[in-house]
């Protein structure tokens, strides 16, 4: 060891850990399990997909943030977070075929979120009877080499419980 060598940092990446709740009530399916390729093979980002309770139901949002956009079929959201994660609730799977039916958005773009705010009102039933499914993806749509994804649930969850536990570098 040189004689100046206590005087170098060593620099060690910071972390932060985000919560990351359920939007719903339902049961907690893995990302790979999700019965289409983009969301299983995870194209789209890292996350955690849930199989709703067949009801109507108020989607909750999962994180803190802005709303970055609600599809003019208001069959997804995005949001980011305050550290710049982008949150995709996607709310059944090819439902954007339904160009809105049985569901009613509840926020706009731009719009500032709290953890458990409403987002949208969703008709499962409805859709499910529409012959799509109901399978709902949360993915992380950017960030994904700096992130690390810790499930803290599994089986049934109710709205507003936590499921993951997301550690970004920063």
């Amino acid at each position: 060891m040189g004689f100046f060598d206590f005087l170098k940092k060593e620099e060690t990446p910071r972390q932060k850990t985000i919560a990351l709740r359920s939007p719903l009530a339902g049961k907690i399916v893995p990302l790979e399990d999700v019965p289409d390729q983009v969301f299983a093979g995870e194209m789209m980002g890292k996350g955690i997909a849930i199989q709703p309770e067949m009801r109507e139901q108020t989607v909750l949002s999962p994180v803190s943030g802005k709303i970055v956009s609600v599809f003019p079929t208001k069959h997804a959201v995005t949001i980011r977070t305050a550290e710049g994660l982008e949150l995709l609730i996607h709310l059944g799977l090819d439902t954007v075929e339904l160009e809105g039916k049985g569901f009613e958005a509840l926020i706009q773009d731009g719009d500032t979120v709290k953890v458990g705010d409403e987002l949208m009102m969703v008709d499962f039933p409805a859709i499910d009877q529409e012959g799509y499914a109901t399978v709902t993806p949360l993915v992380i749509t950017n960030g994904s080499d700096t992130l690390h994804l810790d499930q803290v649930a599994s089986g049934e969850v109710k709205a507003g419980e936590e499921l993951l536990m997301m550690t970004i570098k920063e």
